[in-house]
């Protein structure tokens, strides 16, 4: 770890910081580049800056924001891209990218409910750090530092440092931050990602609208601090917050339609959350209700995973039918027959999960598969059982047993 964060730059990115500041511009480096530099040491490959222009009364002016970045883009050829809410974005050839944005404050309108951009922003040349922090989400991300090579200058309006050392996880404005639903999920990620402390009077967790809350945002925020250790946290949060309001309740997610690029299906997530075994068995059923899943298709699942893992420990099959009064009687029996009925109809997708999970229990499977076949053999040997007063109730059995007398 250096000294000074922008120590670490190249050439390249000091040039730019460099012309900005010569052109009256004071560049703060804000958000999660300087969160990870204070726990790691790291700084990363994106950063974000708030452009502060003290030369004006405070009125931002578009015109001349965009000039600057034009007389930028010549410098060096710099790839310059304009992206929304006056944020302008260098891409460097070594993977750095910056992005450089003026102090905004953004305002919410009406009673609600609000969804994730339900806001309009005003945008100003210099602001008081409080005010143009405020609209981050909590206080770890909302540390600044001035663009400087002689000393660090800190902007912590928020003391997200002090929460930093104390593993706390606070938010900027907690009326802000219950305006957007996908905060609710940041703050699952962050709780995890970083193991922060969460004090359930900082966040009021009863206001988000989840109906505005689409199932893609669940899993892009899941996927970058664990999914599985992640949607634990947010049951959690969710337990609790439906104690107090309905707003939280996870029917209200807006789960992809058909017509929607979106690759995973109901059925998939479920039996991913089963596979990767990271959640105890009511918190997989809570999803499965939340989303609306096939009704019963953990039951059905968790049934065949708890018979593999049995049939994992059976004597090799053909020991078990060296008679039909041994195949008869023993327990093995049974376990086998019902592997056999979900041999019939094969599932391309638990096999893939369970290949991946559980590899132990993909080798049974595909094991007692070769030699179910999908199909029954043996008919003629168990017409001959049957004609021999064989008692219905073991005509299951038996079928079975002459099945696998014939194929092995």
């Amino acid at each position: 770890m250096t000294d000074n964060p922008f120590h670490s730059l190249d050439s390249q990115a000091l040039l730019v910081l460099d012309f900005l500041k010569d052109k009256g511009f004071s560049p703060i480096l804000v958000g999660g580049s300087v969160r990870d530099w204070v726990l790691t040491g790291n700084l990363g490959k994106d950063l974000d800056f708030e452009l502060v222009y003290q030369k004006t009364d405070g009125q931002f002016i578009p015109t001349f924001f965009d000039k600057i970045f034009k007389e930028i883009k010549r410098l060096n050829s710099f790839q310059v891209e304009c992206l929304s809410l006056n944020v302008y974005r260098l891409i460097f050839e070594n993977g750095l990218e910056m992005e450089f944005s003026p102090p905004r404050i953004e305002r919410y309108e009406g009673l609600g409910p609000y969804g994730h951009s339900d806001f309009h922003c005003e945008f100003y040349a210099h602001l008081p750090f409080r005010d143009s922090f405020r609209r981050r989400d909590f206080t770890i991300n909302a540390i600044g530092l001035r663009y400087r090579s002689d000393r660090l200058e800190w902007i912590d309006p928020f003391k997200g440092l002090e929460d930093l050392k104390q593993k706390k996880l606070k938010p900027c404005d907690p009326h802000s931050f219950s305006k957007d639903p996908v905060r609710l999920l940041r703050l699952c990620r962050f709780a995890e990602r970083f193991d922060l402390i969460i004090d359930p009077l900082d966040f009021p967790l009863t206001d988000h609208c989840l109906k505005l809350l689409s199932f893609h945002h669940l899993m892009h925020e899941g996927k970058k601090a664990g999914t599985y250790r992640f949607l634990n946290r947010l049951m959690g949060l969710l337990t609790e917050g439906q104690k107090k309001n309905s707003f939280l309740d996870l029917t209200q997610f807006s789960w992809p339609s058909d017509d929607q690029s979106w690759p995973l299906k109901k059925e998939d997530f479920i039996l991913d959350l089963l596979c990767a075994n990271h959640l105890n068995l009511p918190q997989i059923e809570s999803w499965e209700v939340y989303i609306g899943g096939k009704k019963g298709l953990i039951t059905q699942y968790k049934d065949f995973f708890d018979l593999l893992k049995k049939l994992s420990k059976r004597p090799p099959v053909k020991e078990l039918i060296s008679s039909w009064k041994d195949f008869s009687d023993s327990s093995w029996a049974i376990l086998l027959n019902s592997c056999f009925i979900h041999s019939l109809y094969p599932n391309i997708q638990v096999l893939e999960r369970i290949k991946r999970y559980n590899p132990s229990l993909s080798e049974t499977w595909i094991e007692l598969k070769e030699i179910f076949q999908g199909r029954f053999s043996g008919m003629k040997a168990f017409q001959e059982m049957i004609e021999s007063d064989l008692p219905p109730e073991q005509r299951r059995l038996a079928k079975l047993y002459c099945h696998l007398k014939e194929v092995l």
